[in-house]
């Protein structure tokens, strides 16, 4: 679908395209709309532009999380993140290689969870529970596939 009208006023536009507009032109700001039309579109971070900018941001996680200034709750506010981005990042950067490990059985392991639920926010936990909720049922469905029900 082509925009043939070229003489487009900003504050005709919807606000999202205005926003836009203010950032590339009004013409560019159709066009990424006809394009992109009906999706839900997600912009990684700048940091995450290029491999060397996101292993500097994840050192800078990682440095600032084992300082003990920060909770993984605070840095994912920091940096814009979810706590799930957080610990991705802190794992990249080497520093929950102690987290991949973790085994729910383990008394240890369990009191680490406790340890990190206790040093997020309430959204945080939230979203934690809701990630590891569906990493258990991914698992459960692929060891049901896996094993054929059994």
């Amino acid at each position: 679908m082509e925009n043939r009208d070229t003489n487009i006023k900003l504050e005709e536009l919807h606000p999202l395209y205005q926003m836009l507009a203010k950032l590339i032109g009004p013409e560019a700001a159709v066009k990424l709309g006809q394009e992109f039309a009906h999706q839900d579109i997600y912009f990684p971070s700048p940091y995450a532009l290029t491999s060397s900018r996101r292993q500097a941001r994840d050192k800078i996680i990682l440095e600032e999380y084992e300082s003990g200034r920060f909770t993984i709750g605070e840095l994912g506010k920091k940096y814009k993140m979810t706590v799930v981005g957080i610990c991705s990042a802190l794992k990249r950067a080497k520093a929950c290689s102690d987290s991949s490990e973790v085994d729910p059985r383990d008394d240890a392991s369990i009191e680490r969870i406790k340890q990190l639920l206790g040093e997020m926010d309430e959204k945080g936990r939230r979203e934690f529970l809701q990630y590891a909720m569906k990493k258990r049922n991914a698992s459960r469905t692929q060891q049901h596939v896996t094993t054929g029900g059994k």
